[in-house]
């Protein structure tokens, strides 16, 4: 859902003025959902601001000029709430995981990693225990914290915030592939990480990608990915995309993203030529895949300092936004609808209204099918379940 845009500002904005940076200004939020006006620094101060029609500044009310220099912001737009009463079960189990770091899903089941590097997987169909893989520490620093990924039989253990990983082969019980990203500047970057099917894509650099065949231990690529002066860090792919949630000296953080195909078959040179969303001091955003060539970011602002919870939609066929929404923050997943996990959960429709919230159930990881996992103290598991969740209107 959009609003109609109002082309509002206080009468001592001038378009030249702006677009040669002369001048601060700050966007006025007006109370009326996500609509907002253009403010100077002396109308910050004041109550009642005289807002005036000015149709030359159309372009700093455009999404796609996203991060276009606003210096402070004046109120928050307002959450559209559509609360249902969702029904939802809940049980809970007793295991002997303890100390669990890293969670994630694959295929119906629950991957766990604990302090001492036990690999526990649990069955969400059946509701068990699966199996138990006590694992190495090869090259890992534990002191710190330590992340799994997983696809079908392979899991990689690795340090989000560290240089070194490795694969494991769950069918084979045998380390297949050691990583290595190298040292530089890695307490900034999470560690570019992700699957397609049997590869991984993973980083060998701090503006390198390679993909390994997990089948065979090779490097499919004719030469490294190359990020050219942009810092790789958490990636995600779609079937079509990737995209990279990294950032630039000095540093602008920007989503960069490509076509994986086009890459894989040596088409491209250098893989940081579209970007979207450029912001200070703001990387490693929560994003989710709404589908193949959509994704739902994180954070409204243009700086880390004025970030409002939120999302944004950006289709990547266009490279353009298409609607942005306040309200969603932390964990971002989407299952027909935006899920937000953080000091609690909510629900939200794509077109922006929230249709859930709970402060008292907070999850760790969303899994399919309405399915929500909390990983509690004392080995205990609890499964929230939501009626028919995909059949919400």
């Amino acid at each position: 859902m959009k609003t109609s845009v109002k082309y509002r500002c206080c009468e001592h904005l001038d378009r030249s003025d702006l677009d040669a940076g002369n001048i601060d200004f700050y966007i006025y939020f007006t109370g009326n959902w996500i609509e907002y006006s253009l403010i100077c620094k002396n109308c910050m101060n004041i109550d009642e601001i005289r807002l005036v029609e000015n149709h030359n500044l159309s372009k700093y009310f455009d999404l796609n000029m996203y991060g276009m220099g606003f210096d402070g912001i004046k109120n928050s737009p307002e959450i559209k709430i559509d609360d249902l009463e969702l029904k939802f079960s809940i049980d809970e189990y007793r295991t002997a995981y303890k100390d669990i770091q890293s969670v994630c899903y694959d295929d119906n089941k629950i991957y766990m990693i604990s302090n001492s590097l036990q690999l526990h997987v649990w069955d969400v169909l059946f509701q068990k225990h699966v199996s138990t893989y006590n694992l190495d520490r090869r090259k890992l620093d534990l002191s710190l914290k330590i992340e799994i990924k997983v696809s079908k039989r392979y899991v990689v253990v690795y340090n989000n915030i560290g240089q070194f990983g490795y694969v494991f082969d769950m069918n084979l019980s045998e380390y297949i592939l050691d990583i290595d990203r190298k040292d530089y500047h890695n307490q900034h970057c999470q560690f570019s990480i992700s699957f397609i099917n049997d590869m991984l894509i993973h980083g060998t650099d701090w503006n390198k990608l390679d993909v390994t065949d997990l089948k065979n231990g090779r490097s499919i690529l004719e030469k490294e990915g190359d990020m050219g002066d942009f810092f790789s860090c958490g990636i995600s792919t779609s079937a079509k995309y990737i995209v990279n949630n990294g950032w630039v000296w000095h540093p602008v953080g920007a989503i960069a993203y490509w076509d994986i195909q086009s890459w894989l078959d040596g088409e491209l040179d250098e893989l940081s030529d579209k970007f979207v969303l450029p912001t200070d001091y703001l990387w490693d955003r929560s994003i989710c895949w709404i589908d193949d060539t959509n994704i739902a970011v994180y954070g409204f602002c243009n700086d880390d300092i004025y970030v409002i919870d939120g999302v944004i939609i950006v289709n990547l066929e266009s490279g353009s936004i298409s609607n942005w929404f306040p309200g969603p923050s932390g964990k971002l997943f989407y299952d027909k609808y935006i899920i937000s996990l953080d000091k609690g959960m909510s629900i939200w429709r794509i077109s922006g209204e929230r249709v859930f919230y709970s402060d008292s159930i907070n999850p760790d990881l969303y899994v399919e099918d309405g399915k929500f996992i909390e990983i509690l103290d004392n080995g205990r598991l609890r499964l929230y379940t939501f009626d028919n969740l995909r059949n919400i209107n």
